[in-house]
């Protein structure tokens, strides 16, 4: 077990603050977290299996449907459910909570089905106009993942393309099909970088992610995966960062990747570590590590975690945490994010950003649509700026 009272001075504090209650001591949870958390893995093993089994028997009937609430607001309704179905647990649930919960997750099985379909096909336009293109997150992820649609949500999806590809000729290129997607319900977002806050952009730089990018495909359409330090990398940026460490579902992807990676004799923590620390993002890492092992018991080498924390109290660090508690357009805002930039180049990328923002940030923070006035849109939201 980890134990933060050894780690660095001056972290054990700022981590608890920010960890919340993520310590690896025992962790205060609400009824029926014990049961959601059991449920965090692809495939149970004999022991979890046990575990499992023995938490849901303990459970009356009457506290099932708050446990499928808890763990729908971490995104884990569905893999719940598969758990139970997977081991004929039917009869230790009310009749209707279980037909409202099967329903639910065919419903959910439908969405991740239709999902796919448009994955294919955004995927396949992309590879027929030359574009190369890399599924994050979403089908993709969860297929490689847990081996089916069904466990594992998704809401939108998110492609990540080529550096040298123009915003502007992606969007041309895959307007015809924006409408038809809208159409279905389903939002098609497309990014050049993989994490959107500012502070954080530069630490995941286009050009190192490509090169050591995987060629593969995804059911017979190729296409690329990243290479595995970087997606263990991004999942714990994104999940810390963009979603405050709220979802559960996140940790279970993180965890599923570390239990592969220390099977993997190939893998090296220690390259993974010196990593997060040269792309600065040791501190986020580290926060959904701790959190992943806390909670769902996954092995993390306790060395590696102690380097990371050490990293994590530099001033660097520091300065890019902190600009993504600020509002981007405040004051205190920019200038936390000046603050965070490593170099003019990246200042000059912000700058650019902020004044004049690519195609993407309008897309994902001021409701911009493909056909749509980007110009436009760009010039009301500076004048706003410049007014106020």
């Amino acid at each position: 077990m980890i134990n933060l009272d050894h780690a660095p001075a001056g972290l054990g504090n700022p981590l608890a603050m920010e960890c919340g209650n993520w310590t690896t001591s025992p962790i205060p949870l609400v009824a029926g977290a014990d049961i959601v958390l059991a449920a965090g893995h692809a495939q149970f093993t004999e022991e979890q299996r046990a575990s499992f089994r023995q938490l849901c028997q303990a459970t009356s009937p009457g506290n099932w449907p708050f446990i499928f609430q808890l763990a729908a607001m971490h995104s884990m309704r569905p893999l719940l459910w598969y758990h139970l179905a997977q081991e004929e647990l039917a009869t230790l649930i009310e009749p209707e909570c279980w037909a409202t919960e099967r329903d639910a997750y065919h419903q959910q099985l439908l969405n991740q089905m239709r999902l796919t379909y448009t994955l294919r096909e955004a995927l396949g336009a992309c590879h027929a106009a030359g574009i190369r293109a890399m599924p994050r997150k979403g089908p993709a992820l969860g297929l490689r993942i847990y081996g089916k649609l069904g466990p594992r949500p998704s809401r939108d999806l998110d492609l990540l393309l080529d550096a040298r590809v123009s915003q502007r000729r992606a969007y041309r290129v895959l307007r015809p099909y924006f409408d038809k997607w809208e159409a279905r319900g389903i939002r098609v977002e497309l990014a050049w970088s993989l994490i959107h806050r500012l502070s954080y952009r530069a630490t995941f730089a286009p050009q190192s992610i490509w090169q050591r990018a995987t060629a593969s495909e995804f059911q017979g359409v190729p296409c690329f995966t990243l290479h595995p330090r970087d997606e263990l990398r991004y999942l714990c940026a994104h999940h810390v960062i963009h979603h405050q460490a709220a979802e559960w579902l996140w940790l279970v992807d993180i965890a599923e990747l570390v239990r592969r990676y220390n099977a993997d004799a190939a893998w090296e923590w220690a390259t993974f570590a010196d990593e997060c620390i040269a792309t600065q993002t040791a501190l986020p890492v580290l926060l959904a590590l701790i959190q992943a092992h806390a909670l769902l018991d996954v092995a993390i080498p306790h060395d590696m975690l102690i380097t990371l924390s050490e990293a994590a109290q530099s001033a660097a660090e520091q300065a890019r945490w902190a600009a993504t508690k600020m509002p981007a357009t405040s004051i205190h805002g920019i200038a936390s994010l000046a603050k965070a930039t490593r170099d003019m180049r990246e200042m000059r990328q912000l700058l650019r950003v902020l004044l004049w923002p690519d195609l993407t940030h309008l897309r994902e923070y001021h409701y911009w649509k493909p056909g749509q006035s980007a110009f436009r849109l760009r010039l009301r939201r500076l004048c706003q700026k410049v007014w106020h």
